[in-house]
């Protein structure tokens, strides 16, 4: 089960959600720079999904998808407001598994940390 707040999400980005009508599926939208990045949360299946655009681009420059995740957090450091996920890849689902991370920053600027 994915361990999230949606609200403090939300406050982290700068974007509130718009929420299909299933209720479990959340996309933001954040703009910065010429750069747009569109970050969905599908909370039933505890998946993520992020995108980043070039302001006017129909193609993204950057597409990364998380199944399975296990939370998203966030926290402040070193002055940097952060969204953090945590999730498994698929290849260690088997056991032994070590959590990876997607960081993705939006103060000062747009950044994303894989």
């Amino acid at each position: 089960m994915l361990k999230w707040n949606e609200n403090e999400v939300a406050d982290y980005l700068g974007a509130q959600p718009s929420v299909m009508d299933d209720g479990f599926s959340h996309h933001f939208e954040v703009r910065r720079d010429n750069l747009v990045l569109c970050f969905s949360v599908f909370q039933h299946n505890a998946d993520v999904q992020l995108e980043l655009f070039r302001g006017g681009d129909s193609q993204p420059i950057v597409a990364i998808s998380a199944l399975g995740c296990r939370r998203i957090r966030c926290e402040t450091r070193d002055l940097e407001r952060m969204v953090e996920v945590e999730y498994v890849p698929d290849c260690e689902h088997g056991g032994g598994t070590v959590p990876k991370t997607i960081r993705i920053f939006t103060q000062p600027f747009l950044r994303v940390c894989v």
